[in-house]
């Protein structure tokens, strides 16, 4: 392979790399607007547990911190569960 081709594959590569990255960036840059354009207004369940994730009033923190109290009780209640059936092997 001459010096030249090499150059002129080195070259090629740059280029598509950088394409590469603007791409990805401009990509990346149009779904966080897209996201936060459609972002939801109403109370997201889950689990059978209502947050609001758009409010920020004491009431609906409030509502958040039961919600995120009943997920760790929970947690507790499956970690317990666990460990319970790691001891008893």
């Amino acid at each position: 392979m001459s010096t030249t081709s090499k150059i002129v594959l080195s070259v090629v590569v740059i280029i598509l790399i950088a394409l590469g990255i603007w791409y990805a960036a401009t990509m990346g840059n149009s779904a966080n607007q897209t996201a936060s354009n459609t972002a939801p207004s109403a109370p997201v369940a889950e689990n059978g547990l209502t947050t609001s994730p758009s409010n920020t009033s004491n009431p609906a923190l409030v509502q958040d911190m039961n919600s995120i109290n009943t997920q760790m009780q929970g947690l507790s209640s499956d970690s317990a569960a666990v460990n319970q059936s790691l001891q008893a092997q």
